[in-house]
């Protein structure tokens, strides 16, 4: 009789430790699914923000922004770049400077304190008015077509022409760095070759 009920007692036990291992292999299958999909959640979440100025909502969506806030981003950048005088010239350039990807961030440092320079000692001011903006949203380019005025001494005209200036960027945390910004033709060799297309 003993010897039954020893037996009856270890088949048990085997039992529970069936059961116990299965319940821990399902709890463990469990998270791993639940993790996926949490993971696969967080991806695909938006955050819409409606900023003060802006006139539609902001969209956040992993490392892409909505379309409406990078035109206007780049509207900003292209007057902070491209419009201005003696005495507006270095606060403007610090403020794009922000804006900056820290990979580039030393060569257009020292490019802007030139142009400060030049600006200040030769009192000049630049005026640009875009007349079309297109945007890559794959490659991330913006480029603007409009006509660019370099006046000297504020009063006359020492340039007068079409210019296309653009700018490559990148999105990081949820927001716009710019890497790196000039004319079109300089651009563009910074861009890996296929990449020179552009959207409306």
């Amino acid at each position: 009789m003993r010897y039954d009920v020893f037996l009856n007692r270890t088949a048990n036990l085997i039992g529970e430790n069936r059961l116990l291992k299965f319940a821990i292999v399902v709890i463990a299958v469990s998270n791993v699914i639940f993790g996926f999909f949490t993971l696969r959640a967080v991806s695909y979440q938006k955050v819409v923000l409606i900023p003060f100025g802006l006139k539609s909502p902001i969209e956040l969506t992993g490392d892409s922004l909505s379309e409406s806030y990078v035109l206007e981003m780049a509207r900003t950048i292209f007057d902070l770049a491209f419009n201005y005088s003696p005495a507006t010239v270095k606060a403007q350039y610090e403020l794009l400077l922000t804006m900056w990807d820290p990979e580039t961030y030393p060569k257009y440092r020292r490019k802007f304190s030139a142009l400060e320079d030049e600006a200040e000692t030769g009192n000049l001011v630049s005026i640009f008015i875009p007349q079309s903006v297109q945007h890559d949203p794959e490659r991330r380019i913006i480029r603007a077509t409009g006509k660019r005025v370099l006046l000297l001494e504020g009063e006359k005209v020492a340039e007068s022409k079409v210019a296309e200036y653009a700018f490559t960027y990148r999105i990081r945390a949820g927001r716009l760095f710019i890497r790196d910004l000039g004319e079109w033709s300089e651009v563009k060799e910074t861009v890996p070759a296929g990449n020179e297309g552009g959207k409306k």
